[in-house]
C-alpha cells in the first residue's frame, strides 16, 4: 500500500513538472533564475532564416546581456546599446537599442550554457553559446 503511494506521488509530480516546462527545448527545471541565465556575453553559434543558414554573416556579432538589464550588441568594432527585459512570464526577451531599434524574441531554449531564440517579427532564429 505505501510503494502505491508514494507511486502515486511521484506520478503526479512528473505530470505536473511536465506541464510547468517553460520554453520548447529548455531544461525541465533549473536552479539558476531565468535573468542569470541570459545575462552573459554571447557569441552566434546558429543562424538561420526560414531553415537556411546563414551562420557565416554573424561571425563577428557579439550580444552581451548584463545582469544590470543593458544590452551591447557588437559587430566588429562597432558597438550599440540598449536595455533588454524578459517579458510574458519569462518566455519573451525584449531588447531596445538606441540606434537598432526594438528587437522582440521568443526564448526557445535557456540554459547557463546556451540560449536560443527566434525574432517574434521573421523567421530568423538563433543559437547563442558564451564567449
Amino acid at each position: 500500500m505505501r510503494a502505491a503511494i508514494i507511486l502515486a506521488s511521484i506520478s503526479v509530480l512528473a505530470a505536473s513538472a511536465s506541464s510547468c516546462k517553460k520554453y520548447d527545448e529548455g531544461p525541465m527545471v533549473s536552479l539558476w533564475p531565468r535573468k542569470e541565465r541570459v545575462a552573459n556575453k554571447w557569441q552566434f553559434t546558429s543562424v538561420s532564416i526560414n531553415s537556411k543558414d546563414t551562420t557565416k554573416i554573424f561571425n563577428d556579432h557579439v550580444v552581451e546581456y548584463t545582469d544590470k538589464g543593458t544590452a551591447i550588441y557588437q559587430i566588429g568594432n562597432r558597438k550599440y546599446f540598449g536595455n533588454w527585459q524578459l517579458n510574458n512570464g519569462g518566455t519573451d526577451l525584449d531588447v531596445s537599442y538606441d540606434s537598432l531599434g526594438r528587437m522582440s524574441f521568443e526564448i526557445i531554449m535557456l540554459k547557463e550554457k546556451m540560449l536560443k531564440y527566434r525574432d517574434k517579427n521573421s523567421n530568423w532564429e538563433y543559437k547563442l553559446e558564451p564567449i
